[in-house]
């Protein structure tokens, strides 16, 4: 007797209200809206007060986001996916304002430099540990 091939098994549904993408939807029309608006009428250039603060205090998120991944890669929990994923946005929105708000062409420089040598290939290195941790988990059990 040949043994029958089973077909691969699929994912988990989430369970959630079907509500949920309908509204998630009109948060979205209502932010392309917003982002319209303000393509129109924020001015070129502005004068921040606490510029220092808003950084450091945004480099403290990414560092807490960091610690958190090594930490549940470290006791090898399933929430490293969240970790990593929360990590990578930061990641990626610090290199993105890094490179958008130099004030001038040395500063530009210096953050283009900054987010290809490590902003971005630590957020990719997130997006594999995020891809890849669940996968690596259920081959052990």
């Amino acid at each position: 007797m040949t043994p029958t091939l089973q077909p691969e098994a699929t994912r988990a549904e989430v369970a959630l209200p079907r509500w949920v993408p309908r509204l998630f939807a009109v948060f979205c029309i209502g932010l392309i809206a917003w982002t319209i608006y303000l393509g129109f009428t924020l001015p070129p250039s502005y004068t921040v007060h606490h510029y220092d603060l808003s950084w450091v205090g945004f480099d403290v998120g990414v560092l807490i986001a960091l610690l958190a991944v090594v930490w549940l890669a470290s006791i090898r929990s399933p929430r490293v996916v969240i970790a990593a994923a929360v990590a990578t946005t930061l990641l990626v929105v610090d290199a993105w304002f890094d490179i958008t708000s130099a004030a001038n062409r040395a500063d530009f420089v210096h953050a283009v430099i900054s987010a290809v040598v490590f902003e971005i290939p630590i957020a990719l290195l997130c997006v594999w540990i995020a891809r890849n941790a669940e996968l690596m988990r259920s081959r052990r059990h």
